[in-house]
């Protein structure tokens, strides 16, 4: 079952996921770099970034930073992903 939100992307845990762990990697990303790996534009970044903090794991705006739930679900995220795949972050 797919969730769709304002735009016409699907809400994903693992994108939701690797997008987090790029913004957090990155302060100076934009979201045109964090969709490139997925094969989208500024849009879906942005898109998910919004939805990061309308589930209350972020705060809106980039840098990204994390709320303290979202210190919380990060952490379990971690704990639960032997290897977060670095070809999501853009290098600087």
């Amino acid at each position: 079952m797919a969730v769709l939100f304002h735009g016409s992307f699907a809400l994903n845990r693992e994108y939701m996921s690797r997008i987090l762990d790029a913004a957090l990697k990155n302060s100076d990303v934009t979201d045109r770099e964090l969709a490139q790996p997925f094969g989208y534009g500024a849009p879906f970044g942005q898109r998910y970034r919004s939805w990061l903090h309308k589930c209350g794991v972020a705060e809106m705006g980039l840098p990204m930073k994390l709320t303290p739930m979202g210190e919380v679900v990060s952490q379990k995220e971690r704990s639960k992903v032997p290897h977060v795949d670095d070809s999501v972050v853009p290098s600087s």
